[in-house]
């Protein structure tokens, strides 16, 4: 859907790729879109570490329905 409508897609294998990339690509990017679970890092991780060096949007997805992770995704 967003290469549809003309945005430049950067997959990433694992959290620890995810923030590789980032580095890489940090000037050019709109928004950071994950999942919870993922490997090495999970997406958390990945979120406070992307937060601590930019303010760019971020998207979290997860299959889970435990409150306490919609709360943590908060944090």
């Amino acid at each position: 859907y967003l290469e549809k409508n003309g945005l430049q897609i950067i997959e990433a294998v694992d959290g620890k790729n995810a923030l590789e990339m980032f580095e890489i690509h940090r000037e050019g990017l709109c928004l950071l879109l994950t999942d919870v679970e993922i490997p090495v890092y999970d997406g958390f991780t990945v979120c406070r570490e992307v937060r601590r060096r930019s303010d760019i949007p971020i998207m979290i997805l997860t299959e889970k329905q435990e409150d306490f992770a919609e709360i943590y995704g908060f944090e």
